[in-house]
């Protein structure tokens, strides 16, 4: 699981907002069910080559707009995508990986944040967050 401070720092840095403990669990618990999901479309394209090494390409084929350095440990995405895929991922992926990750976390916090100042608080609480999570997965 992502670090809880880690993702309070996130969201301290990229959004300049409070968030409960309870929110950040549930931000955490999203986050690595998305890197779940996302090392098993990154193998499935692998093993598809015929390749045994997730390569920068997997996933300029998912996202091709990333660029930058990653706010996440890059050690830390690489043991989850390692104990989920047990597939070689290069450094620049690594990268690249964190990015979506924080794309997609991103698009979570930005719409708690909206909705808990719909509700006149200044703190993004657990609630909101589901929400967030439901209303994107419908889009």
């Amino acid at each position: 699981m992502l670090s809880q401070l880690i993702i309070k720092k996130f969201c301290k840095t990229r959004f300049n907002a409070k968030i409960s403990k309870k929110a950040i669990r549930k931000i955490s618990e999203e986050a690595l069910a998305y890197l779940k999901k996302l090392s098993l479309t990154l193998s499935n394209l692998a093993m598809h080559a015929r390749r045994k090494t997730i390569l920068e390409r997997d996933i300029t084929f998912l996202n091709d707009k990333l660029s930058g350095e990653t706010f996440f440990h890059i050690n830390t995405i690489r043991r989850i995508l390692k104990k989920h895929t047990k597939m070689q991922v290069s450094r620049k992926t690594l990268n690249l990986v964190g990015l979506l990750l924080e794309d997609y976390l991103s698009g979570i916090l930005e719409k708690a944040l909206s909705l808990s100042r719909h509700a006149k608080r200044k703190t993004i609480k657990e609630k909101d967050v589901l929400l967030a999570i439901k209303k994107l997965e419908k889009t």
